[in-house]
């Protein structure tokens, strides 16, 4: 299985040597993936089932979803949705926060590598974004520990259902 360090380690060698635009744009993609693959393997973990069923756990988390919960972790406590509200301890830890407002930012970036073609992208731009993937990376380990951190994961699995019931 490819896993996220993978594919971080893939985007790294991409800018390496004087990358062409598409290199550059690949490694933006691929640091997306890197910290997308990085969370919903985080999330499947929360749930006592066989490596079969973690899996299909990770093919049914939608992407604008974890952007959605991203979202709302970055909002002030009074925006958030209630059903996710409720679930969390304030206050929430600055580098969760930080996660989820990289991700969101790694998302807009991804979109624009991927389909915004008439724009280009320099290699110093993928090599922020590579950096802003590896600060996530390196502070992931930590985060588990904090209670505030299986909610969002348990968030990106049942963000849609919590709030439909608010």
């Amino acid at each position: 299985m490819l896993t996220p360090e993978a594919l971080l380690n893939h985007a790294r060698r991409l800018l390496t040597g004087g990358p062409d635009e598409a290199d550059v744009r690949r490694a933006i993609s691929a640091c997306y993936y890197a910290v997308f693959d990085l969370l919903i393997s985080a999330a499947a973990e929360t749930q006592a089932a066989p490596p079969a069923a973690q899996d299909a756990v990770r093919r049914s988390v939608q992407h604008r979803e974890v952007r959605r919960v991203c979202e709302a972790m970055m909002a002030r406590p009074a925006s958030r949705p209630a059903g996710l509200q409720r679930l969390l301890v304030e206050p929430i830890d600055g580098r969760l926060i930080g996660v989820a407002s990289i991700f969101v930012d790694l998302q807009l970036a991804r979109l624009e590598a991927d389909y915004d073609l008439v724009v280009g992208v320099t290699p110093f731009e993928g090599l922020l974004v590579a950096r802003n993937a590896s600060a996530v990376f390196a502070i992931w380990p930590t985060l588990l520990l904090d209670p505030n951190t299986r909610t969002f994961l348990l968030a990106l699995l049942f963000h849609e259902r919590w709030t439909r019931r608010t």
